[in-house]
């Protein structure tokens, strides 16, 4: 009886011994890692949509910083593109992004710069103070038309103030010819921006315009040169009436003089 209890403990040792064997041989593998996630795919701009009208201005807010109390930058403009003979281009929705306040270092200067981001384009406004006169001296930009993603830009010298107290407003539209590079298109291009204000270089706290306006020439009216001239011709030709009279009075009264005479 003891004989077959030690034959079947012996039994279980030997089945243990080989299955401790055959773990060690073929060791359970480790889970898998979990795939690492893909970066998201680029998601491709917006196509424009081509007007054939010429749309209403719509005007919109911008400033920057946009988390802060106290922007360096306010801006507001109804932004449209006219695409030569084409139509036109309403860029909106417009976001701040990727924008500058002034940087006053003397070994890397940098000047402030208003970024804005639209559904199916973006421009970027560069602006520069030279004494006491602030503007804008170049405009970039590019907006997505037929698949194309299309850049232009604009150099000069844009809304400027000729005092540093003022803030320039514009409610006329401007339409600024712009220079393109890119390949395929051929048409004469112009930025149409009106109701403008712009106001950079400030430390003001608030997203209100606190500085006094400073109006544009467009604002004073279409006819402001023509009512000018109207009123020039109108004091001349008073003028030459009153001289008129003068003479021809004279030389009546010198012959009643000269018959009375006789």
């Amino acid at each position: 009886m003891q004989a077959r209890s030690h034959i079947g403990y012996a039994l279980v040792a030997l089945t243990l011994s080989v299955g401790c064997l055959a773990l060690a041989q073929n060791p359970t593998p480790p889970l898998a890692s979990p795939p690492l996630a893909a970066d998201p795919a680029p998601v491709p701009p917006k196509i424009c949509q081509l007007l054939t009208e010429k749309p209403s201005a719509k005007q919109e807010s911008y400033h920057f910083p946009t988390d802060s109390t106290t922007p360096c930058i306010l801006a507001k403009m109804a932004t449209t593109v006219k695409l030569g003979t084409k139509g036109y281009i309403q860029l909106e929705h417009g976001t701040v992004n990727k924008s500058v306040c002034e940087k006053n270092d003397a070994t890397a200067p940098q000047k402030p710069k208003l970024v804005i981001d639209f559904d199916c384009g973006a421009i970027e406004l560069s602006i520069t103070k030279d004494k006491d006169e602030v503007y804008v001296d170049s405009i970039n930009g590019t907006f997505t038309y037929n698949t194309t993603t299309v850049g232009f830009v604009a150099n000069g010298k844009y809304f400027s103030t000729k005092d540093a107290n003022h803030y320039y407003k514009c409610e006329s539209e401007q339409d600024i010819i712009v220079t393109t590079a890119t390949a395929g298109v051929n048409d004469t291009i112009s930025l149409m921006l009106s109701k403008v204000a712009l106001e950079a270089f400030r430390s003001a706290t608030g997203t209100d315009f606190y500085k006094a306006p400073e109006d544009c020439p467009l604002d004073h009216g279409p006819f402001s040169d023509g009512v000018r001239i109207a009123v020039g011709i109108c004091l001349i030709a008073f003028v030459a009436i009153i001289l008129i009279a003068y003479f021809v009075g004279r030389r009546r009264w010198s012959q009643r003089s000269s018959y009375e005479s006789v």
